[in-house]
C-alpha cells in the first residue's frame, strides 16, 4: 500500500452513529414507522437505493429521511458531535509520517467541513469526498470509485477506515483495502472476509501504518 487513507467521517471521526441511530428512531416514530434495532442499524451510510428497502416505499424512506436530517441539523447547532478517543493523535502521527489523507463520507460536505473546521483539523486532509454527483452511495462502490479517480491511484494501493458494514463493503467493492472500527456493532462472521484489519480504537492504526 502507499501513504494514502480515506476516511469514513460519522463513526471513525466523529462519534455519531449513536446520534443518528436516535435520530432515525425518532424521524420515524414521528410518521409512525417501527423500526428494529437491526433495521436502525442498517441504516448506517446506508443510500437511497439500500435504505428504501427497510422501508414500505422509497417514498416512505424519503420522507423519514428528511425530518431525520432536520434532527440532526437541530442537533449540531446545539451540541457538535464528539471526536473519536485518539483520532486526533492518529491524523497528527499520519501527517508527521506524510500521509495523504481523505475523507469519504455519505454525509454532507458542509456538514463535515464544520467539524473539521470546529475541531482545528481540516489541515490535515486533502480533500473530502462526498456522494453528491454519485449515482449510489454506501454500499455500492460509486463513491470509493470517485475517490480513487480524484486521487489518482490504483484501489489496491489505498487503505479505507470504516466502522459500519455498509461502508466495509463499499469500499471493498472498490477494491480499497480495507480497515474497521467497529462502532456500533462488531463485524458479523459473512463480512469478515471484506475486511483486511480490525482495529478497537484509532490509535491502533498506527502499527498497521509502521
Amino acid at each position: 500500500m502507499k501513504k494514502i487513507i480515506i476516511f469514513d467521517f460519522d463513526g471513525v471521526i466523529v462519534d455519531s452513529e449513536k446520534i443518528y441511530y436516535k435520530k432515525w428512531n425518532e424521524a420515524a416514530k414521528y410518521y409512525k414507522v417501527n423500526l428494529s434495532h437491526e433495521q436502525l442499524l442498517s441504516l448506517r451510510s446506508a443510500c437511497k437505493e439500500y435504505g428504501s428497502k427497510i422501508f414500505s416505499s422509497e417514498e416512505e424512506f424519503q420522507i423519514v429521511r428528511e425530518k431525520r436530517r432536520e434532527l440532526i441539523q437541530k442537533h449540531v447547532i446545539d451540541t457538535p458531535f464528539e471526536l473519536k478517543k485518539g483520532i486526533k493523535e492518529l491524523l497528527s502521527y499520519l501527517k508527521e509520517k506524510e500521509y495523504k489523507l481523505y475523507i469519504c463520507s455519505s454525509s454532507k460536505k458542509d456538514l463535515i467541513l464544520f467539524h473539521l473546521d470546529y475541531y482545528d483539523i481540516a489541515k490535515y486532509f486533502t480533500d473530502v469526498i462526498t456522494v453528491q454527483g454519485v449515482k449510489r452511495g454506501k454500499p455500492y462502490p460509486d463513491i470509493y470509485i470517485k475517490a480513487c479517480e480524484i486521487i489518482g491511484e490504483n484501489p489496491n494501493d489505498i487503505l479505507a477506515i470504516e466502522d459500519s458494514p455498509n461502508g466495509v463493503l463499499s469500499a471493498k467493492s472498490a477494491n480499497l483495502n480495507v480497515c474497521m472500527i467497529p462502532d456500533l456493532s462488531e463485524p458479523e462472521s459473512n463480512l469478515l472476509d471484506k475486511i483486511d484489519f480490525v482495529v478497537s480504537n484509532p490509535l491502533e492504526i498506527i502499527n498497521i501504518c509502521k
